[in-house]
């Protein structure tokens, strides 16, 4: 089952944008960063990574988006 940390990622590799590789290794600048106290979103990560572009990472966003707020309901 995807926890709600790594949701995006699977979901990036399941549509082919991004292979397991490049988000184990995005998880592991978000961890560095978060290490620092910098606010990492794994989206941003991966778009300066050159992994996705905005095209391909915002429809997996927006449904991740969607997901969420029917969970908090």
């Amino acid at each position: 089952m995807e926890t709600n940390r790594n949701y995006l990622g699977e979901q990036l590799i399941k549509n082919n944008i991004i292979t397991r590789e490049q988000l184990e290794e995005a998880l592991a600048v978000q961890g560095e960063r978060a290490q620092r106290g910098e606010t990492a979103y794994l989206g941003n990560i991966l778009l300066e990574l050159g992994y996705c572009t905005d095209e391909e990472l915002d429809p997996v966003y927006e449904y991740w988006q969607i997901r969420q707020n029917s969970r908090q309901n």
